[in-house]
């Protein structure tokens, strides 16, 4: 068993030189200062690593635009280089954003590269996954159990939204729910995790119990109205946190750690009463997964949201709950969603 321990993990300057590296090979095309900021270093790290690269072979160029200037949207368009500020020269010469920016006859380099960015995501999201009902799969059991059904080194990434009351905490609920994501996360997997805030010193420890698991980020989801009053506290609540936890060195997209819920303050709440906005759901999905045929798990399923959003974002998913009934009642989501998706492709052929 792997030593555990209720302080969070780090990573080392070995650690995140070992990212950069990923990243420069993956995309040599990438600013160094985006690469900078998605592994915690500065740029002059990351332009010195792209220089030792550079000199073994491995990438053949640190401009990947070279020529950006005799670009015939720039001759076209010179008085943009009188308004370039530092952050839009280095997406100008980013390989493809001019030409992207005369296809659509956009001036600003940066907006182009947004969009560029959006569409070639949206795009591996969605690039041959053909859903079907086998890829949806729902256990019914206990999560202290470890849901020995799943493979370890399996999952890609867990959304979940665990009970938030003192018991859940201090009878075990999250170290179990840390054990089991340290067993099925495949290495670089993301537990997401939305929790209470009245207990949160408390579920960080516990969720940060094994070793094999290291802390990322916190994501705030701002609700359409206040939660009710937590009179033993005096506070009344108008968020709710999310804890962004990782298996080994986090290789997932820039993610925004702010998410606006719908203003249907019901929204969920007809498929359970403690059911959260699928929209929800579906952005923190958005935000962390980057890849086609990604295998989801919700391993406190409730009423389904999370599959819900799997369904719209043509994810793999497996659901586990301790009730029945929710079980049931996130198969009959999936089923109708499943069905409808069909006879909207049906009369809607491409």
């Amino acid at each position: 068993m792997p030593k555990k321990t209720s302080k969070p993990q780090f990573y080392t300057q070995k650690e995140k030189r070992e990212l950069i590296k990923t990243l420069l090979l993956k995309e040599p095309g990438l600013s160094s200062r985006m690469i900078a900021k998605n592994c915690f270093s500065t740029h002059h790290t990351v332009e010195k690593i792209r220089k030792e690269l550079i000199k073994n072979g491995k990438i053949t160029h640190s401009d990947p635009r070279p020529d950006w200037m005799s670009h015939p949207y720039i001759r076209k368009h010179p008085e943009i280089l009188e308004t370039l500020s530092e952050r839009s020269l280095s997406s100008v010469r980013s390989l493809g954003v001019l030409d992207y920016m005369m296809a659509k006859n956009i001036k600003s380099p940066r907006y182009a590269q947004t969009l560029m960015n959006k569409e070639a995501r949206a795009e591996r999201l969605n690039a041959g996954l053909e859903l079907s009902i086998d890829d949806f799969r729902l256990i019914c059991g206990d999560i202290k159990d470890g849901f020995p059904e799943i493979e370890d080194g399996s999952i890609d990434i867990i959304i979940t939204d665990p009970p938030y009351e003192r018991k859940a905490v201090e009878t075990g609920l999250y170290d179990a729910l840390a054990s089991f994501s340290a067993r099925v996360l495949k290495d670089s997997g993301i537990l997401v995790c939305m929790v209470g805030t009245a207990h949160l010193p408390e579920v960080y420890r516990r969720l940060c119990s094994d070793s094999r698991l290291r802390y990322h980020w916190q994501l705030c989801v701002i609700l359409p109205r206040q939660a009710p009053a937590l009179h033993w506290k005096r506070i009344s609540t108008h968020h709710k946190p999310v804890i962004v936890l990782t298996k080994g060195l986090y290789k997932g997209p820039l993610a925004s750690d702010l998410i606006q819920a719908s203003t249907d303050k019901n929204a969920g709440k007809e498929f359970h009463h403690w059911g959260q906005d699928s929209y929800v759901m579906a952005e923190l999905l958005r935000r962390f997964t980057s890849e086609p045929n990604t295998l989801v798990v919700d391993p406190f399923v409730g009423g389904g949201s999370v599959a819900e959003a799997c369904v719209q974002a043509n994810m793999k998913f497996i659901g586990c709950d301790i009730d029945r009934q929710c079980i049931k009642t996130t198969q009959k989501r999936i089923d109708e969603l499943l069905a409808s998706r069909a006879t909207e492709e049906l009369n809607n052929p491409q």
